[in-house]
């Protein structure tokens, strides 16, 4: 599996903040796609791959916890540019 070290350490931050959210959902309830436990309660996507996309950013219903780092544009751009494929998580 191809990792990016820019993108771990960003995913590593993001974790790290996630992992003290009381809305991370551990049991997959709330988790958009059956099967993809841990997800972020508040949204439903997969913490392993909401927290390696650049262009996302924290769903919490106090404000986000964590920001973007890029437009959506960009961040398909510079995975282009680094040949990242975030489906290979």
């Amino acid at each position: 599996m191809f990792r990016h070290p820019e993108i771990e350490r960003e995913a590593f931050n993001r974790l790290s903040i996630c992992s003290d959210c009381e809305l991370v959902d551990q049991e997959g309830d709330k988790c958009l796609m059956p099967g993809t436990a841990p997800c972020c309660g508040a949204c439903g996507c997969k913490l392993a791959l909401k927290v390696r996309s650049l262009a996302s950013e924290c769903a919490h219903p106090d404000g986000p916890r964590w920001t973007a780092k890029m437009t959506q544009e960009e961040q398909d751009n510079y995975y282009k540019k680094i040949n990242y494929d975030p489906d290979q998580d």
